[in-house]
């Protein structure tokens, strides 16, 4: 049910700027972060592509990213359980927040010397177009 839910959310962001700006102001951004944290692969997977989604947004980047989704989704990159989809979803959700998907994944991952972790980017890869439910 969770997934599906989440489902609905990814597509309607993909569909239109409007939907977008709807899902932000009803609030929904910090429950799709709280998300990530699931047990689930399916639902980080979907809660990834829905913030990847409204990302697309510029009022919406910067409450994804005051809402701590920017940590969690580099963690999930990082992790060396998290499924192939997950880490998929949360490298273009990176993107489109205008991040290197490998600078945040470096930071997340505790045995990279924090001495690495310093240097600036020159590269910021494009923004993934939307993500349609079901992937």
């Amino acid at each position: 049910k969770q997934r599906d839910i989440i489902e609905e959310i990814t597509a309607r962001a993909a569909a239109a700027d409007a939907n977008r700006a709807h899902i932000v102001h009803a609030g929904g951004i910090g429950p799709l972060v709280d998300l990530l944290k699931s047990p689930e692969p399916e639902v980080q997977e979907a809660a990834a592509a829905a913030l990847s989604n409204l990302a697309l947004d510029d009022e919406a980047e910067e409450l994804i990213r005051g809402a701590g989704a920017v940590g969690q989704l580099a963690r999930l990159c990082a992790s060396p359980i998290a499924a192939r989809a997950v880490k998929k979803a949360a490298r273009f959700s990176l993107s489109n927040l205008g991040l290197d998907p490998d600078e945040e994944e470096a930071r997340a991952h505790p045995s990279i010397p924090p001495s690495t972790l310093t240097l600036p980017s020159r590269h910021v890869p494009p923004r993934a177009p939307p993500v349609r439910s079901g992937t």
